[in-house]
């Protein structure tokens, strides 16, 4: 299982993030809470803003503070934060949903 939170291996960095910050690891698969909540498909945050949007609505739910800032330069990307007493996870990345999910695992991990 991959732990980096900076891979470019998608599936893998979504798995991470199911488990460590959406907490579904041992109960249930992604897919069978997208399926509970009348959502069909695989759970993909790194990839997709609805689901990143998930991730920010769960980390919101714990505590955490969100803030993003999306670069108008071409290529520049976003850059995501998540912060609480003192506490922060920050990422800058080529797109919002990879920003998030890699803030999200860095603010998890302090």
């Amino acid at each position: 299982m991959i732990t980096d939170p900076m891979t470019d291996d998608w599936p893998a960095l979504d798995r991470l993030v199911a488990d460590r910050v959406m907490g579904w690891s041992g109960r249930v698969t992604a897919s069978e809470v997208l399926a509970s909540q009348g959502r069909m498909g695989s759970f993909s945050p790194s990839t997709s803003i609805a689901h990143a949007w998930d991730v920010v609505d769960a980390m919101r739910a714990a505590g955490w503070d969100f803030d993003l800032a999306v670069s108008r330069d071409h290529g520049r990307g976003a850059t995501a934060w998540f912060m609480r007493a003192g506490c922060e996870g920050r990422c800058q990345a080529g797109t919002v949903a990879l920003a998030i999910c890699r803030a999200a695992l860095a603010a998890r991990d302090t």
